[in-house]
């Protein structure tokens, strides 16, 4: 297991720690493309790992094989989704975690990639919060930020950069905004 950035004055162990060790948080982690949310996310995974942790995947950014080389870990560590209707990803993280009760982490990379015309975007985080609420288990959500950030000149990420998302800060405890700045990833949250 390796981590691929360093985030400048921001420590992934502690976080994991403070924010995903045995609670029910939902999180969301939201940057504009190429910046690195889902190795952020990954760090994440790795240091859940390192604890000793089981971790359910829903990617549709890697598949099983980049995943599996990425975390360079035992596959029975980790539960794989790759699925992009919304609804069924409740549905199969509840069979999942019914089935195998020791997951103690979530995370669904990314929500833009989501097919929601089934079930809409404030259902389904409201849902995400109700499984990590009833199974004390934390959920990180990847997004994209809203292009509109890039053409401020304060291009510091603010909550309102996130458009589906606007409205549900009642269901997220925490966001997690990635954003470059002189060449380096900087991290800032809001919660």
């Amino acid at each position: 297991m390796r981590k691929d950035y360093e985030y400048e004055n921001f420590d992934i162990e502690n976080f994991y720690m403070e924010n995903l060790n045995n609670n029910s948080k939902l999180i969301l982690i939201a940057s504009r493309p190429g910046v690195g949310k889902t190795s952020f996310a990954f760090n994440l995974i790795v240091e859940a790992l390192k604890n000793n942790k089981k971790i359910l995947i829903n990617s549709l950014e890697m598949n099983g094989v980049e995943i599996f080389k990425k975390l360079d870990t035992d596959k029975n560590n980790y539960y794989l989704l790759n699925q992009n209707d919304a609804e069924i990803i409740l549905s199969e993280i509840e069979k999942v975690i019914n089935k195998n009760s020791d997951v103690s982490l979530i995370v669904i990379d990314y929500l833009q990639l989501l097919d929601f015309s089934d079930i809409d975007i404030e259902t389904f985080v409201k849902n995400l919060k109700l499984i990590a609420l009833k199974h004390n288990i934390s959920i990180l959500i990847l997004s994209q930020l809203d292009r509109e950030v890039e053409k401020r000149e304060n291009k510091i990420p603010q909550q309102e950069d996130i458009r589906e998302l606007k409205n549900l800060s009642d269901y997220i405890d925490l966001y997690v905004f990635l954003y470059k700045e002189n060449n380096k990833v900087k991290v800032k949250q809001i919660y």
